[in-house]
């Protein structure tokens, strides 16, 4: 019965090897902080575009919720702006 290879990838070996340097815990946090900045960036393109593609924006988003809760317009509009607000505020700040 054979097994399945479990080899790393040449991208995760060259993590790897970046790692390697990390000293602490403080530097292992400034290294996770910095992927994820990376990906949450390479992730909202993902979203914009698919935005752009279909050309949906917030209003849209609200006029779909207003649809499913049979909430009034300006009840979806202004939970589309305060989500809007609320995940600006989450987005990391320049590093």
């Amino acid at each position: 019965m054979s097994t399945p290879s479990h080899k790393l990838s040449k991208a995760q070996l060259e993590v790897l090897k970046i790692l390697r340097h990390v000293n602490d815990e403080k530097e292992l946090k400034e290294v996770k902080q910095l992927l994820n900045f990376y990906f949450r960036k390479k992730l909202d393109a993902a979203i914009n575009k698919a935005e752009s593609d279909k050309d949906h924006a917030a209003n849209v988003y609200g006029q779909w919720l207003a649809s499913e809760s049979k909430a009034t317009q300006a009840d979806a509009d202004l939970l589309a702006e305060e989500s809007n607000a609320q995940w600006l505020k989450s987005r990391p700040s320049k590093i």
